[in-house]
């Protein structure tokens, strides 16, 4: 995706960039957006894991962990791809009863995390947690 757009990518062209078999590929993948999937559900993961008491502690895992995935990020962002991060952020909904507080906190996480990793002089963490968690202390923790 570094020299071709999303859409011009062909599943021929990443098995031959892989090395893998085109079986290989559909037993693990159904098209190249699951890959993309993929690699978001273990950013995802992450980015709901921090639910700790502490909300400062939370945006730093976040924020890290963006950072440490930021290859991606910069990949779906060139895709155009990035909205697959909330569709999957959301389907880490905790229950019922709290869906809306759910919706609610992964529009802050996404918009925040794409905006962040959008702009090629991107403040350090250190500087943008404390902002962050300035706007988002006092919203109702719930399990974020």
């Amino acid at each position: 995706m570094e020299d071709t757009s999303f859409e011009r990518i062909t599943i021929s062209a990443i098995i031959k960039k892989s090395g893998v078999s085109r079986s290989a590929f559909y037993r693990n993948y159904l098209d190249k957006e699951s890959i993309l999937d993929d690699e978001l559900n273990r950013l995802a993961f992450v980015v709901e894991a921090a639910t700790g008491d502490n909300i400062q502690d939370n945006w730093f895992l976040i924020f890290s962990a963006v950072e440490k995935n930021m290859d991606t990020m910069q990949l779906l962002i060139k895709a155009h791809q990035e909205p697959r991060l909330l569709i999957i952020l959301n389907q880490y909904s905790n229950s019922k009863d709290e869906v809306v507080l759910d919706t609610i906190w992964n529009g802050i996480l996404y918009n925040v995390i794409v905006e962040w990793s959008k702009d090629s002089n991107r403040e350090a963490i250190e500087t943008i947690v404390p902002k962050v968690t300035q706007y988002t202390k006092n919203l109702e923790l719930s399990n974020h």
